[in-house]
């Protein structure tokens, strides 16, 4: 089987709607058997977009089967055996969302490769690919499950510490050593769009250094799910914590 990285080169609000769409996707092709494990993270300058800001959508795919040469961008042979779902809904949602012609494109990438010839175990703490590609999908799998739940949906968390408790129960559940823990974090949070001074704060209340009871991580989380506007949850994190 093989993993495809769709890369959808744009802005920061386009990839806030494509997650919505994807996160959606990604259930109805786990149900379907299209495919086996999946990874669904942000890439983004909050202050001014970068041409190589992008949402991921990497999918192991287990109908297809390994080339015998491989490269970043799968060939054409590759991307014939990608199961019709998963072509028409990339293809439809490149039309739909992908309309800055001078910035937007869509890539198709072969990610464990990308990741080996990137040389990505030296970014993870000399992690092998395998483990990467393992707490990169649980993780991403633990915020879908966090952003479906009934809880974020009506808004019910409570406080903080409620989510962040959540979060570290699935977390020490499903990844099995500190590093994949501590990496498997991060794709939670990417994944949920908890960004990266959130993230912060939310390893300081796990491990105890502050405490769970005020709303400014929930607030951030509710306002990007409702509206997609970044600055306004913003202000209302920055109301309770300063990075």
């Amino acid at each position: 089987m093989l993993w495809i990285h769709y890369n959808f080169l744009c802005n920061l609000e386009t990839q806030i709607k494509l997650h919505k769409v994807f996160r959606s996707k990604i259930s109805e092709w786990r149900k379907a058997d299209l495919i086996s494990h999946s990874v669904l993270t942000y890439h983004f300058n909050s202050h001014l977009r970068q041409k190589h800001d992008s949402l991921y959508l990497c999918l192991e795919i287990p109908s297809i089967k390994l080339p015998s040469s491989r490269s970043n961008l799968v060939s054409d042979a590759i991307l014939e055996q990608i199961p019709v779902e998963i072509e028409s809904t990339t293809r439809k949602m490149t039309l739909l969302y992908l309309t800055n012609q001078h910035l937007d494109k869509l890539e198709v990438k072969d990610y464990d490769w990308e990741l080996i010839s990137g040389n990505a175990s030296r970014d993870y703490n000399n992690a092998s690919i395998e483990e990467i590609l393992r707490f990169a999908s649980k993780g991403t799998k633990i915020a879908l499950e966090t952003l479906g739940s009934n809880k974020t949906r009506n808004e019910t968390w409570g406080k903080d510490g409620s989510i962040v408790n959540s979060i570290k129960k699935n977390i020490q559940a499903n990844l099995i050593s500190d590093r994949e823990r501590y990496y498997g974090l991060h794709f939670v949070c990417n994944s949920t769009f908890l960004a990266y001074y959130v993230e912060t704060f939310i390893r300081r209340i796990m491990k105890q250094q502050i405490d769970g009871k005020r709303q400014g991580i929930l607030e951030f989380l509710y306002e990007i799910e409702k509206t997609g506007n970044f600055w306004e949850a913003q202000r209302h994190f920055l109301k309770e914590y300063r990075p």
